[in-house]
Parts: structure tokens; C-alpha cells; sequence
């Protein structure tokens, strides 16, 4: 496989432009702004973008898309460190761990930690289009119905060693997930489940806004609550001063980010995978790896690392199917199928 072809050499000479190098700039500032503010997905913030990019030349777009495609995955965990409120879904497993150490008046540190692995799980995707994006795409192409149904199941059994303290619990928040998710039409038979005859239940519950009632509205009542003012006056209120890690973190974020980076782009690979899946299974798989699980929760750098590595990571793994079998890995490479065919590319084999 020649990976410095004539081709390869251009595409990295004019994604080194000065004008593409802005677009992305742009876009990753984009980005971080629709990804802090829960409710606005990236899928969202690539839409509102798309018109704009009717006028560029195809470079300047796909740049400026990609952009706030990756820094959305980063921007998610701002708002899900500082306020316990994801502003992505891949953001929740970060808020996890993420928060408390806030809460602790380490708002600063958690944001580095972040904004580091994010950054080692976007540059590790990277690597992975770059150098085994066919041989990565015809591996997922034999991933079959039973092999989905067995990722989901496991991504469901992770719940139970979250919840640790409560096995009921964990079981029973993984039943009422599982109810709300069958609220709606089915799929295979179109037959309504669970609306009541409403009609604004056909279309099912949106795994947004779902997403907003089981995370931001309690927090928002909690934060109202007197009790927790006085406590948290002295804490989370403090002044973000340092955001680089120190040496030590970085010697925390070694194993966490080795776990999250790969399970991130091989499961950005398998379409409707996706972030959050990537995020949680990298965590459990952090957790049991630690020699302090117990510390979990509590605010840990780990805790922080392994979801972020492996949210960044999934961009990076979807685009692979999306550019070599025009199959997207998850919403937002379906937006950019859209994107990529406007300006007169349609992405498959036979693009390259």
C-alpha cells in the first residue's frame, strides 16, 4: 500500500493551505459553541452551517464541516464538567467523573484533561483513516445482525457495574431506558407501541431530549435547591486558572487513553454505534483496568480520559466506512454524505 502517492501529496499540500487551515479554525470554534449548549447536537450545528457552504469550493467546506465535526465531540464535555449537563450524548459518561472534580474547585484541570485525550483520540482516528481505513471498512462490513444485537446487549450490561452500590437500581434504570426506547412505531411492522392513542408519540421519544430530562432538568432543580448553593459557594463557583495538565496527569491519562482511543474508532466504524456506546464501553473497560476502582465517580482523571479519547476517536473511525463504502458511521457522516454529493462527490470506492 503506497501511502505518499502524487494524490496524497496534493490533498495534504492543499489541507495545509492557509485558507483551509482558517475553515477548520472556524469550524472547530463553531463547533465548541453548538457542542457546550445542551440541545444543540452536532448534526444540528453541521445543517445550520451546510447552506453557507453552497458558495465555497469543496476543500474550504469539507474543512470547515470536519472542523466542527471533531471539535463538537470536545465542546460536549464543557458543559458536562462545569454544569453536570452533557452537551452531546457522548458527553455523559464524561460528566461522570468530570463533575466532581469541578465540584472540588478543579474545573480547570478536568477541562485539560479533557481537551488532551480528546485531542490524542481525534490525532490516534486520524491515524487509523489514514493508514487502515480499507482493511478497517471490510471488517465491519461482516459485522452481521447477531454481532449489532450482541454490542448492544453488552453496552446494556455495563450499566449494571455503574451502578456498583445497586445492582436493582442498575437493572431497573436499564428497564425504563429500554421502555422509553420502545415508545413509538415499530420499526419492522409500523405498529404504534405504548403512545395511548396521543399522536405526538408516534414518532417516539427523542434520544435528545430524553437526554435533557434525565440530566439537565434535575440538575437545574438541584442547583435551585438552597442546600446545595451553600455547598457548592466554595467549589464549583472557583476561578479556572490552570488548564494544561500537570506531568502527573499526563502519566494518568496513558492507560485510560490507550483503552478509549482504540474502542473509539473501531466502534466509529460500525454504523449507529456512535460516541456515546464508544464512551461508556471505554470507561467500564477503564474502570476495570485501574487498581483504584472503587475511585470512580469520585473525580478521577480517568474517569475524564478514557470517554473523551474514545468520543474523538469514533470521528475519525466513521468517516472511514463513510469515504470507502458510502455507508455513514453515525448521524453527522450522514449529514456529510449530503455535503460531500452537493459540491459533486459521492463518496463510496469509486471516489478514490
Amino acid at each position: 500500500l503506497d501511502l505518499m502517492t502524487p494524490d496524497i501529496i496534493a490533498g495534504l499540500t492543499q489541507a495545509s493551505l492557509l485558507t483551509t487551515l482558517a475553515a477548520t479554525a472556524v469550524g472547530c470554534l463553531l463547533g465548541l459553541v453548538v457542542g457546550m449548549i445542551p440541545g444543540l447536537t452536532i448534526s444540528t450545528g453541521i445543517i445550520i452551517v451546510l447552506p453557507l457552504t453552497f458558495v465555497l469550493p469543496p476543500d474550504i467546506s469539507i474543512a470547515l464541516l470536519l472542523g466542527l465535526y471533531v471539535s463538537g465531540m470536545t465542546g460536549g464535555s464543557f458543559s458536562a464538567i462545569l454544569l453536570n449537563i452533557p452537551g452531546t450524548p457522548s458527553a455523559s459518561a464524561t460528566a461522570l467523573d468530570g463533575h466532581p472534580m469541578a465540584a472540588r474547585g478543579e474545573g480547570g484541570r478536568a477541562l485539560g484533561l479533557a481537551i488532551t485525550a480528546s485531542f490524542i483520540g481525534g490525532l490516534f482516528s486520524f491515524l487509523c483513516l489514514y493508514f487502515i481505513a480499507p482493511l478497517l471498512a471490510e471488517i465491519a462490513l461482516k459485522f452481521k445482525s447477531p454481532d449489532l444485537f450482541s454490542l448492544v446487549f453488552f453496552g446494556l450490561t455495563i450499566i449494571c457495574s455503574f451502578a456498583a452500590r445497586s445492582l436493582t437500581k442498575g437493572l431497573l434504570s436499564a428497564l425504563i431506558g429500554l421502555m422509553i426506547v420502545t415508545i413509538g412505531q415499530d420499526p419492522m411492522m409500523g405498529t404504534a407501541r405504548f403512545t395511548f392513542d396521543q399522536v405526538n408519540l408516534i414518532a417516539g421519544i427523542h434520544f435528545l431530549t430524553a437526554l435533557i430530562g434525565l440530566f439537565a432538568i434535575p440538575q437545574l432543580v438541584d442547583n435551585f435547591s438552597e442546600r446545595t448553593r451553600k455547598e457548592q459557594t466554595n467549589t464549583s463557583a472557583a476561578p479556572i486558572l490552570r488548564v494544561l495538565p500537570r506531568m502527573s496527569d499526563f502519566k494518568a491519562l496513558r492507560l485510560p487513553v490507550s483503552i478509549g482511543a482504540p474502542i473509539g474508532a473501531f466502534l466509529g466504524i460500525l454504523p449507529g454505534a456512535g460516541g456515546p456506546i464508544a464512551a461508556f464501553i471505554s470507561y467500564d473497560y477503564a474502570k476495570k483496568l485501574n487498581r483504584n476502582p472503587e475511585k470512580f465517580g469520585s473525580g478521577v482523571p480517568e474517569g475524564i480520559a478514557a470517554p473523551e479519547a474514545a468520543n474523538n476517536a469514533v470521528t475519525g473511525g466513521a468517516l472511514i466506512p463513510m469515504m470507502t463504502l458510502g455507508i455513514p458511521g453515525d448521524p453527522v457522516t450522514a449529514i456529510l454524505i449530503g455535503a460531500l454529493l452537493i459540491h459533486g462527490l459521492a463518496p463510496g470506492p469509486l471516489l478514490f
